[in-house]
This record gives structure tokens, C-alpha cells and sequence, in this order.
């Protein structure tokens, strides 16, 4: 804790140049913290690689959910054209996929789109953060504009605030600082 009652949530370092945060998520990815992140003015390519993420879930929840769409569209249109109100129109048959097709591609594309965004923002990307420490800090506003940077959280079980420091600045850092939160009283 600090001097006045606020609690470490993490420490971040500042790099220059895209090789060097690449460098560093290596580093941080094959030492013993596993709670921390990178933050770049832009996306750079391989970074997933050197944080050694795992591929995302993404595709499969859009692959559910685009054939639940498709075989809802498939249910109803044939419960309904086939089953239910049999209109003979100019002698075409009950059953017609292929004038099926359009709302079954419709409603497979109205699922899936609903479904990705609804899960990457609830459950993937856990939005929204408005609360989030980082935000408003000196770190933030530097990786925003033209720097790279790196945070090790506080939540770590492995976290040692000054071993972290050590570390970040033994992996090249220039600017090493300790981000720190007030707690909310319920």
C-alpha cells in the first residue's frame, strides 16, 4: 500500500520501439508472472505469439449460432410451407429449398453477427471497464500516442512489486512505474 491508503494494481514499464515490447512480452511470457499485458499505439504484428495467448473461442461461438440460425430458418419455413398452410402457387411444391435459401442465409447471418458481438463484449472483451486503474494515468496516455508498454498486474501470485521492477528494468524498460488503485467502500 502507499502513503495515502491506495493498493498496487500493477506495474508497467515503457519501451521505445516495436521490437523492443516484443522483446519484452517474450520475456515476461516465459518468466514466472502470468497476469500482465501489452498495450501498443497500434496493432503489431506476431504479438499473440511473443504473449503466447491462446487462440480465441470466437469462430465457434459464431459457428453455433449461425447454424442454430440456419436450422431455425430451415424449421419454421418448413413447418410453415409444408405443414401448417399448404398454398399451392402456381403448381410449385410445398417443399422448396430453393426458395428456402434467402431467409435460411438471412438468419444464419442475423445469429451469428447477434451472437458474436453480444458474447465478445460480455464475455471475451468483459466490457465495459469503465473503472479499470490504468485508465488516466501517465502510462496509458504515453502508449496511446507513440510508445509501447507492458503491465504486470498486482494480482499475480507471483508478484513482488520490487522484484517486477527489477525485472522490466532488466529487459530494457526507460520508465518503470507503480500504477495504484483506490478501493471502493460498499
Amino acid at each position: 500500500m502507499s502513503a495515502d491508503n491506495q493498493k498496487i494494481y500493477a506495474v508497467s514499464a515503457i519501451f521505445e520501439k516495436p521490437d523492443e515490447i516484443m522483446h519484452a512480452a517474450r520475456k515476461v511470457r516465459d518468466s514466472e508472472y502470468s497476469k500482465f499485458d501489452v498495450h501498443t499505439p497500434y496493432p503489431v504484428h506476431g504479438m499473440d505469439h511473443a504473449m503466447g495467448l491462446k487462440p480465441t473461442k470466437v469462430p465457434y461461438v459464431t459457428l453455433v449460432f449461425g447454424l442454430l440460425g440456419l436450422a431455425a430458418a430451415f424449421t419454421l419455413q418448413t413447418g410453415i410451407m409444408a405443414g401448417d398452410y399448404k398454398i399451392n402457387i402456381g403448381g410449385k411444391p410445398f417443399f422448396s429449398l430453393p426458395a428456402f435459401m434467402p431467409i435460411m442465409f438471412e438468419l444464419t447471418v442475423l445469429f451469428a453477427t447477434l451472437a458474436t458481438v453480444f458474447f465478445m463484449v460480455t464475455i471475451f472483451c468483459k466490457l465495459p471497464q469503465n473503472s479499470l486503474p490504468l485508465h488516466d494515468t501517465d502510462y496509458m496516455k504515453a502508449v496511446m500516442r507513440d510508445k509501447f508498454g507492458v503491465t504486470i498486474e498486482a494480482s499475480d501470485e507471483n508478484f513482488n512489486e520490487e522484484k517486477v521492477r527489477k525485472f522490466l528494468e532488466k529487459i530494457g524498460s526507460n520508465k518503470v512505474e507503480t500504477i495504484y488503485y483506490k478501493e471502493v467502500e460498499e
